[in-house]
């Protein structure tokens, strides 16, 4: 499928989106939640762009997705956008990529505050917890699937001191020759 990619292309991803959002709340206890596509959802859709010759790649197009969190003030509703351009790097022989994302989450309570994390993303990462087992996989051009996952720190705002692992499983779904 994916065997002849140009030098220089773009490419259109499918994406389901699975995380584990953990941290304190105000009675000391750890809240953990967990996000997963729903049935019927459909996927996130985004491009990256990818350059086999510099082995790098670039995030484009991440749209905000917003979900419920838990927060000290209960659950509220929350935007999560990408912060800059995402760039990272990807070897064409063996598929693998990793690429360091900034999200912000940005709850929609009058009380809450935004929240920032960084989190390095690899498809050599393991994510290992009860609520969420991901691991992930190179590029792999015959079906052009990608499975990126890691996990960060959150700083500021609500989520202070809390934790995200976050893992997102692709599907290339059209390549655009940027030579």
């Amino acid at each position: 499928m994916l065997v002849d990619l140009p030098t220089r292309f773009s490419a259109h991803l499918d994406a389901d989106v699975y995380a584990l959002l953990a941290h304190r709340i105000l009675d000391g206890d750890n809240r953990h939640l967990v996000h997963e596509p729903s049935e019927g959802q459909d996927p996130i859709l985004f491009r990256a762009s990818l350059d086999r010759d510099a082995g790098t790649v670039y995030l484009l197009d991440f749209p905000p997705v917003t979900d419920h969190v838990g927060t000290d003030l209960g659950e509220v509703s929350a935007t999560v956008t990408i912060e800059g351009d995402p760039e990272g790097t990807f070897d064409p022989e063996t598929g693998h990529v990793e690429i360091e994302v900034d999200l912000t989450f940005n709850p929609k309570h009058v009380l809450a505050r935004k929240s920032r994390v960084t989190l390095a993303l690899s498809s050599d990462a393991r994510i290992d917890q009860p609520e969420l087992d991901a691991t992930g996989a190179p590029l792999t051009l015959d079906d052009g699937t990608l499975t990126l996952v890691g996990e960060g720190t959150f700083v500021g705002g609500s989520l202070n001191g809390g934790s995200l692992w976050l893992a997102i499983a692709c599907v290339i779904d059209d390549v655009v020759d940027e030579s």
